[in-house]
């Protein structure tokens, strides 16, 4: 299954990219980003934030 890494951590990011994995250098908790990256094609999503309210805020978010 296609996905997606979102990670404010540009190393992080680097290291995804390099095992082969498709990963963008953005933050996760932004609507926008979500947005742009195509969350309402989604048809799931992992969330580890570094806290239970935004990982609640991201899981909840794309539904409006």
């Amino acid at each position: 299954m296609p996905f997606v890494v979102i990670d404010r951590n540009e190393d992080r990011v680097e290291h995804a990219i390099k095992s082969g994995m498709l990963a963008v250098a953005a933050d996760a908790s932004h609507d926008d980003t979500l947005r742009d990256l195509g969350i309402g094609r989604a048809k799931g999503l992992i969330a580890t934030l570094a806290n239970d309210a935004d990982n609640l805020f991201l899981i909840l978010s794309p539904r409006h």
